[in-house]
């Protein structure tokens, strides 16, 4: 048999165990067995062989580390230690489960100590507005605006703002508003579960089956929120009915040159009073108004009744007529309408709450006429001391011969208190000697005529088919050298030609031209004056002069500037600006000169300047570029916009 002796001693120390207090287990189980006793414990048998050596000095090893273990741990039960091996996967995974306890316990903190609201609240704050959705024409309506604090904490810098609809006029409200708008209300804090109101009332003026709609919003900050929230209410609105309408009566056709009539009729079916109404037609381009019942004053008819004359009365109306002719010879249909608008007391706002459109038909007489003043067929602008170079032209495309033609240029143009037209008859060219007349319109204005006929152009006396006969004349427009412009209270000239002959039938037909408008601006001039001298450094210097004169029309936002070239230093001395200010940027080497207002009693402002060139530069020719001139004349309201002449360096 091998000699298998295990490494074990086959005898066990002996077992500690507490003693009971009557010899039992306290929950009734069996008597432990007296200590004397010694249960054997099987051991396992190792199969290497070993010396007799070895084999001694393992079991006193191991001897004195099982005395080791009893000594150390006397309530242990060895029997019972399992001894494992660790890993570093069993390490990782260990330090991993900590650090997720460790990072839930702080996340679980932080959420306790959180503020109660992390994210803006809804609803906090409620608005809601109510009113009529169906409203009629200046009829008074009441619209209410009512808010609330739904949450336990107070809002704070709580404001209310209204968009009101486009035609909404505002009578009063509950409540002063805090702007000159009257659309906003500043309500400071309002507390937890408060409420409040705000009550409008007003009009609706708008076109009928117009939609529009209410807007509000309020802006606050809770006490528990640092950021500012918004809240905002709509309300749809329609202008269901309106009792007042407009109709508008035309011809469907009409010919070129035939004078034509329009009717405007305006009814008012309620008993609401509507002040503030009146009446603009839309006039096409290419028609010339004849006349108009009654008369437009800017461009425009007052409305009256407004309303109905008595409570029993069902139907206001006003009738309105205007006479014109159609001139433009390139349209096949032109378009014509009326607008009826409502102008809000103490403001610029002006509504539209009614129109009407009439199409009308243009039959063309093959006859080719027209006026044309400096290059232009339209309106422009104008200065005294200007000329204006008119052209009249006529051209026959009829297959038929116009007999006893005559041509007429008509002039209304502004006149002074000595019935002294602005413009400068006694200079009139024109090439073939016609009659001119003069009449007096009105205090402030004249008319001068200038016909041809066949006496002095004899190709009037049968215009052949396919031929043109073309006028040139030149008229000044008087300066204030020798008229006094101050005199003129009108700033507008009017031009018109007219052709009257007879067709082959001989009936006679009148044909006129376009009209132009000749706005006459301010006489705004401008000047420069530049002298050159030697300074005591031995450079060259410049001492320039800036020049407005002006004796018609008083002048606002008038505003100089120009460019300055080369190697210089430019100067001025502020006590000298005799208005506005002055500026000079070195770095883009721009002057400016910006006056506020010009007076017609102030006639001339001059800048004086010195400009000293440090380097001369033998390829520079300009020492300051043209000057660009604008200025807003305060009578007609039109922007003059012009260029001064440039200054060229001067030589030895």
């Amino acid at each position: 048999m091998p000699d298998e002796t295990p490494i074990f001693s086959s005898t066990p120390a002996p077992e500690i165990r507490p003693p009971s207090a009557q010899g039992g287990s306290a929950l009734g189980g069996k008597k432990r067995r007296p200590s004397s006793v010694v249960e054997r414990r099987k051991t396992p048998v190792r199969t290497k062989k070993m010396t007799a050596a070895k084999t001694s000095s393992a079991r006193s090893e191991m001897n004195q580390t099982l005395a080791s273990l009893y000594k150390n741990n006397a309530d242990s039960d060895v029997r019972k230690i399992d001894i494992k091996k660790s890993s570093a996967f069993g390490r990782f995974f260990s330090r991993l489960l900590i650090a997720a306890v460790v990072v839930g316990i702080v996340i679980w903190i932080g959420a306790r100590l959180a503020p109660a609201h992390q994210a803006p609240p809804k609803d906090t704050l409620a608005v809601v507005i109510s009113g009529p959705t169906m409203v009629s024409l200046g009829a008074p309506v009441t619209y209410t605006i009512e808010y609330k604090n739904n949450d336990t904490v107070a809002m704070n810098n709580v404001r209310l703002n209204i968009n009101y609809p486009a035609g909404f006029v505002l009578a009063k409200s509950s409540v002063l508003a805090t702007n000159a708008k009257q659309n906003e209300w500043a309500l400071g804090t309002l507390a937890p579960r408060a409420s409040g109101a705000l009550t409008l009332t007003g009009a609706e003026f708008a076109p009928l089956g117009a939609s529009e709609s209410w807007r509000v919003f309020i802006k606050y900050s809770p006490t528990n929120f640092k950021s500012e929230l918004q809240t905002a209410a709509t309300l749809a609105i329609t202008l269901a009915t309106s009792p007042l309408s407009l109709a508008l009566a035309g011809p469907d056709t009409a010919s070129l040159g035939q004078a034509v009539a329009y009717v405007f009729t305006v009814k008012n079916t309620g008993l609401t009073a509507l002040p503030g109404l009146f009446l603009m037609p839309q006039l096409p381009s290419g028609f010339t108004l004849v006349s108009s019942t009654p008369g437009l004053n800017k461009n425009r008819w007052t409305v009256s009744p407004a309303s109905a004359a008595t409570a029993t009365s069902t139907l206001a109306q006003t009738v309105f007529k205007l006479v014109g002719k159609f001139t433009d010879n390139t349209a096949v249909s032109s378009s014509l309408s009326g607008l009826i608008a409502f102008s809000i007391p103490n403001t610029d706002r002006v509504l539209t709450v009614a129109s009407s459109t009439i199409i009308t038909a243009l039959s063309k007489n093959n006859l080719d006429f027209n006026l044309a003043i400096n290059g232009t067929l339209g309106n422009f602008d104008a200065q005294p001391g200007d000329t204006l170079n008119a052209t009249v032209r006529l051209k026959n495309n009829t297959d038929h011969n116009l007999k006893n033609a005559s041509l007429t240029l008509v002039f209304d143009a502004p006149a002074n208190d000595k019935n002294q037209s602005v413009l400068n008859w006694s200079e009139l060219n024109e090439p073939y000697n016609a009659d001119v007349f003069g009449k007096k319109l009105s205090d402030t204005m004249r008319r001068g005529s200038i016909t041809w006929n066949s006496q002095t152009i004899p190709e009037l006396a049968k215009v052949k088919p396919g031929e043109e006969i073309s006028v040139d004349v030149r008229l000044p427009i008087k300066d204030g050298k020798n008229f006094d412009l101050s005199a003129l209270t009108a700033s507008a000239i009017m031009a018109r030609a007219a052709v009257d002959f007879a067709d082959d039938n001989g009936a006679k037909q009148t044909l006129e031209s376009n009209r132009l408008a000749i706005t006459l601006n301010s006489d705004l001039v401008f000047s420069e004056k530049t002298e050159r001298l030697i300074n005591g450094a031995g450079k060259k210097q410049f001492a320039g002069h800036w020049v407005l004169a002006n004796s018609f029309h008083a002048l606002k936002n008038i505003s100089l500037s120009a460019d300055v070239f080369g190697d210089v230093a430019l100067s001025y001395v502020s006590s000298s600006i005799p208005a506005g200010s002055v500026a000079y940027d070195a770095k883009t080497q721009k002057l400016t000169w910006h006056i506020p207002d010009m007076p017609v009693s102030v006639d001339t402002l001059a800048l004086p300047f010195t400009i000293v060139l440090n380097k001369d530069n033998p390829t520079q020719n300009t020492l300051i570029s043209k000057v660009h001139v604008t200025a807003d004349d305060t009578v007609t309201g039109k922007t003059m916009d012009f260029m001064g002449e440039e200054v060229s360096l001067l030589t030895e």
